[in-house]
């Protein structure tokens, strides 16, 4: 659901799209062409109340932004950050609200796909 709405905020995205084009995808790309981002779903938590399930869920997304430099993959990090958080309450296209959105934590690239992670 939630990984939906980020793809289609992210595709949606003049800034994103300027860098990657179409190389916005689920998981693991086939195309190992870059710039590109990745998105995969770490985990989906329901959330109870008063003992019974509600239609709420807390969703952990991780997106995967790659380039063939450093300072590339902070360029296109910062754009898909702003793309999200400035898209950060909407309806996915399962029709499910976003209620919000928040940056869990940034971990810094890597030294062989220049790969900046944020989820």
């Amino acid at each position: 659901m939630i990984a939906d709405w980020a793809y289609s905020v992210l595709a949606g995205d003049p800034a994103v799209t300027a860098i990657v084009g179409s190389r916005i995808s689920y998981g693991t790309s086939n195309d190992d062409t870059l710039p590109s981002v990745s998105i995969h779903t770490v985990s989906t938590t329901a959330i109870n109340v008063m003992s019974r399930a509600c239609d709420l869920a807390d969703t952990r997304l991780q997106v995967d932004c790659m380039a063939t430099s450093a300072q590339a993959a902070w360029e296109l990090a910062d754009a898909v950050r702003n793309a999200i958080d400035y898209n950060n309450i909407g309806v996915a296209p399962s029709g499910k609200t976003i209620n919000a959105t928040y940056l869990e934590s940034v971990t810094d690239k890597n030294n062989v796909t220049f790969e900046t992670r944020f989820s």
